[in-house]
């Protein structure tokens, strides 16, 4: 099953529609990853926040309303976010209600959940109510780990996926929990600005073109 309809399947409920307006002042809508490039830009690159890709991916964001709803959505959505299904909801109680966050959905590679899918959460645009969006992106990464690791035992195939300096990920791009040979670049207001990639790792295979 392509990654697409296996995330499809396995994270979206009922359909409810939004008003495109809220959708974009409430930061549902992820920034859009850039093409792929071939190398760093050494040296401005190594202090730019960057997050470890999987070589195939699809970003979500999960929402959970003032009243405890819980709803994913996808730039694939359109105008319509989906009830999470019921494996996925904890997603949500991890950070509580009226908070939006964002995550990458990948399979897992033989060192964590061989084949599985998984969810990796790395950014917030809101939290219990307070607007993340206007916030650097390390800050805002930083509020969500803080967030995770409060929580203690998070829900099973949910993990934090670590954001950091571009230098530090390209050092550990070999010891991420599944296949990838690419970074994703932020500008310091979390926009995706490019993606860098394929990274001559390993043994170097171009990475597979990626669900966005």
């Amino acid at each position: 099953m392509h990654l697409k309809q296996e995330v499809i399947a396995n994270f979206f409920g009922v359909c409810v529609a939004v008003d495109p307006a809220l959708s974009l002042a409430r930061g549902l809508m992820h920034p859009t990853i850039p093409d792929r490039v071939r190398s760093l830009r050494l040296p401005e690159d190594y202090d730019r926040c960057a997050i470890v890709l999987p070589d195939e991916y699809h970003m979500l964001t999960f929402v959970t309303d003032v009243n405890g709803g819980s709803f994913v959505y996808s730039d694939m959505n359109g105008d319509y976010v989906f009830r999470c299904q019921a494996t996925w909801v904890g997603v949500c109680a991890v950070f509580g209600v009226d908070s939006v966050v964002h995550g990458v959905a990948y399979r897992g590679d033989a060192r964590h959940r061989a084949g599985e899918l998984v969810l990796g959460v790395f950014d917030a645009s809101r939290l219990n109510g307070v607007e993340l969006s206007d916030r650097p992106i390390l800050e805002r990464h930083q509020c969500v780990h803080a967030r995770m690791h409060a929580a203690g035992k998070l829900p099973d195939r949910v993990l934090y996926h670590w954001l950091g300096y571009a230098e530090s990920c390209y050092r550990s791009v070999e010891r991420a929990p599944f296949e990838s040979h690419q970074m994703l670049l932020f500008k310091d207001n979390g926009d995706c600005e490019r993606v860098l990639g394929p990274l001559r790792i390993g043994n170097g295979i171009r990475p597979a073109e990626s669900s966005v």
